[in-house]
């Protein structure tokens, strides 16, 4: 059993209710993960009357910290003497060790309330002596969400995490609402598309009393086409919003100090405020600083830095309010400004790929190939790029190639990609075997694209027994998958006339 600590600092008094929360959110967690062999232990902080005893189990604290994977702490009207040391502890910490992974969150109090000046000390020794990026909560349910998302990513746990319908799902299984969350209940874009899906269902069900006529039949269609649109729409824009979140988690973790515009707006969109933070993150005095930021020796290049992390951040609140022929425009238009920054200086590199994915989702192929390849060559002369983001970014100028039809050279990619991903994979399966499975995938379809069904097959056949393996372990997150990769195969071998087994395919995947 892999045992995975956590540890909750918080006031005693302020957020008893809270870490009672946490408790019984955990357990839910360890349902879903004690299957595949993790356990997750939490630690929190107690209200003990005895001095000798409190100091006693202070120091248990402290040795349960040093040894914890992620450190949270909860900072209300007080800041107490042992909640600062634990968090002295767990800095110092992840200083010499790189764990635990620290977050910081601070109550948004009632109008009129003001912390105590504790608290106040400590705002400003996270922004001034540790360039540390904390959040604001309303409901402990922001701190549910931030911790799942963490382990999901952690390679040890793993997980698919997936916003849908106003629940959190992990590896399918919803295991936290997010109405008490702003970054989803406030967003006006996603709430309408709910109301809309909910008034279609309605609709659709409502067509169930006009029998079987023609015409009966042909609302019912329509009314189902309306149906999967909306449904396609919510889920983009939640996969959006996921993605915004977790740039969000990222910047939150200890070391990246951010630019007072994007570090405000980041607060914005955590209550909801879409709008406000688009407000900051386009502010046109912004871009005249940094060029003259650029003329500083030394201090220019942490000012792109930070212009170009507000920048992305513009980006993804600007999709997580809905993609509009406006907004693509303006998200193109924002890219044209930062690549070649992220370029010449050699800082944030995924920018390029994040645009070169931008350009492959709104068809504009030859424009991703571009900034993919800029990309390439960058990996090619930096030292330290992961085997993995090399793989994911072969992965992608593949994509980008077959859809450009030039075949060879996506051919070529496909390969390197699948090549790196096997060799990964035979060092850690667990989070690396989907990535060969995929890969196989996009090589199966461009060899069907130039009618080398064989080969197709053969890859096709090697996805599907990938990812049935993978379903055996985890099947809330992998089943899909396998219906996926069934329905591929059985297509390849209908139109190569070996309908029975097609058919069995076809009912494999029915079933899952």
């Amino acid at each position: 059993m892999n045992i995975v600590r956590i540890f909750l600092a918080s006031s005693v008094v302020e957020f008893r209710h809270e870490r009672e929360e946490l408790r019984t959110f955990m357990n839910t967690l360890n349902n879903i993960y004690c299957r595949r062999g993790i356990y997750f232990e939490l630690e929190t902080c107690e209200d003990m009357s005895n001095a000798m005893a409190r100091e006693r189990k202070q120091a248990e604290y402290n040795a349960f910290i040093r040894d914890a994977q992620y450190f949270y702490v909860l900072f209300g009207c007080s800041a107490g003497q042992y909640t600062l040391e634990e968090f002295d502890v767990a800095l110092a910490e992840f200083r010499e060790h790189g764990a635990p992974k620290i977050y910081t969150y601070f109550f948004q109090l009632p109008e009129g309330q003001t912390p105590e000046a504790g608290v106040l000390a400590f705002m400003k020794r996270l922004d001034r002596e540790l360039g540390h990026y904390a959040s604001s909560f309303t409901h402990i349910d922001s701190v549910k969400l931030n911790l799942i998302l963490e382990l999901s990513r952690d390679p040890l746990v793993g997980g698919k995490l997936k916003l849908e319908e106003g629940q959190a799902l992990l590896d399918g299984e919803p295991v936290l609402s997010l109405e008490h969350i702003p970054l989803y209940s406030k967003n006006e874009a996603v709430q309408r598309l709910l109301a809309e899906k909910r008034r279609l269902d309605e609709e659709f069900a409502a067509l169930a009393s006009l029998g079987d006529s023609e015409a009966a039949k042909r609302m019912r269609l329509e009314k189902d086409a309306q149906r999967e649109r909306a449904a396609e729409q919510l889920s983009a824009l939640e996969r959006d919003m996921l993605e915004l979140y977790a740039s969000i988690s990222e910047k939150q973790r200890m070391g990246q100090r951010l630019n007072w515009r994007e570090a405000r707006a980041v607060e914005l969109v955590e209550a909801g405020d879409y709008e406000g933070a688009k407000a900051l993150l386009r502010d046109k005095l912004w871009t005249r600083e940094l060029q003259q930021a650029e003329t500083l020796i030394g201090e220019g290049r942490e000012r792109v830095r930070e212009y170009i992390s507000g920048k992305r951040t513009l980006i993804r609140t600007i999709r997580s309010t809905g993609v509009t022929a406006e907004s693509e425009r303006e998200v193109f238009s924002v890219y044209r400004e930062i690549a070649p920054l992220a370029e010449q200086y050699r800082l944030e590199l995924d920018t390029l790929y994040d645009q070169a994915r931008f350009l492959w989702e709104q068809k504009r192929f030859p424009e991703g190939i571009r900034a993919a390849e800029r990309l390439r060559r960058l990996y090619a002369a930096e030292e330290g790029v992961s085997d993995a983001d090399s793989a994911a970014l072969y992965g992608l100028l593949g994509i980008l190639y077959s859809d450009n039809r030039s075949f060879s050279e996506a051919e070529t990619l496909h390969r390197e990609a699948l090549e790196t991903y096997r060799r990964l994979a035979e060092g850690n399966p667990a989070a690396y075997a989907p990535g060969v499975a995929g890969s196989c995938i996009n090589l199966a379809i461009l060899f069907y694209d130039t009618n080398r069904l064989g080969e197709a097959e053969a890859l096709h056949r090697e996805a599907l027994e990938i990812r049935r393996r993978l379903a055996e372990g985890n099947p809330a997150a992998y089943a899909p998958d396998v219906a996926t990769s069934c329905n591929n195969l059985a297509n390849l071998l209908y139109d190569t006339n070996r309908h029975e087994e097609a058919e069995a395919l076809h009912r494999e995947a029915l079933e899952t």
